[in-house]
């Protein structure tokens, strides 16, 4: 399917809501834990630096050289809304479209996604 970043989010919320589930813990996690690509790169490139900064500084190298983030998803994945007291679906819903966009920019993560879909529906 042909999706824009808006009719992606969409769907992405429709899952949520299907599933109960939070998105970013079934799938986007996954693209989460390099500074060179993926998710963090991406929130680079769009100006959450001050995130960054606290997501680099929650991760500790273990014994076998593999690194450990201790970072809250919320904080990860919902920098307009990881700070707010009370709910907000539109500020929560600019997140989900920074999720979206996110993902069409690569085939890759599509591809992942459609094959997810299957899986969990």
């Amino acid at each position: 399917m042909e999706y824009t970043i808006e009719t992606l989010a969409h769907r992405i919320r429709e899952w949520e809501m299907d599933a109960g589930e939070s998105f970013t813990d079934y799938f986007l996690d996954a693209y989460s834990y390099d500074f060179e690509d993926g998710w963090l790169l991406f929130l680079a490139n769009k100006g959450y630096v001050e995130l960054l900064q606290e997501i680099k500084d929650d991760r500790y190298e273990l014994s076998d050289g593999s690194l450990l983030s201790c970072t809250d998803q919320q904080l990860k994945f919902e920098p307009n809304t990881s700070l707010m007291e009370k709910w907000d679906e539109d500020l929560y819903f600019k997140d989900v479209l920074l999720w979206a966009e996110f993902m069409l920019e690569s085939k890759d993560i599509m591809q992942d996604f459609e094959d997810f879909l299957e899986v969990t529906e």
